[in-house]
C-alpha cells in the first residue's frame, strides 16, 4: 500500500478467511468465491449503512437488488433465535471492498 502512495492500509476480511477465524465455513468460502460486484450496500440489516455479500442475502431468502430501506425504530436486535428469523453477521455476512483478492 505505501508503494502505492497510501499512507495507510487496513485489511479485515482476508482473515474472516484464514484457517484461524472463528468464522463457518461457508461465510469462508463465500469470501473466497466472491468479488466485488458481490457486494451489496444496505442499511436494512443494523440500520447503519454497511457492506454485505449477496449470496448471504440470497441464502436468507431475500433479493439483493430489491432490499428496502431500515427504519431504525422498528429495529430488533433481539437473539434471533427463531427458526425464520436471520440475522446480521450471524446469517447475513459482512464483507470489506477487497474481498475480490481473498484466497484459501
Amino acid at each position: 500500500a505505501q508503494a502505492a502512495g497510501a499512507d495507510f492500509a487496513y485489511a479485515g476480511s482476508v482473515f474472516i478467511a484464514s484457517e484461524e477465524a472463528n468464522a463457518t465455513d461457508a461465510y469462508k468460502q463465500a469470501l473466497v468465491d466472491s468479488v466485488a460486484d458481490d457486494i451489496v450496500y444496505s442499511n436494512l440489516f443494523t440500520g447503519v449503512h454497511g457492506n454485505y455479500l449477496k449470496a448471504s442475502i440470497i441464502n436468507a431468502g431475500l433479493d439483493p437488488d430489491n432490499l428496502p430501506q431500515s427504519d431504525p425504530s422498528q429495529m430488533d436486535f433481539g437473539t434471533g433465535s427463531g427458526p425464520d428469523t436471520k440475522k446480521a453477521w450471524r446469517d447475513i455476512w459482512g464483507c470489506g471492498q477487497g474481498i475480490g483478492a481473498v484466497r484459501s
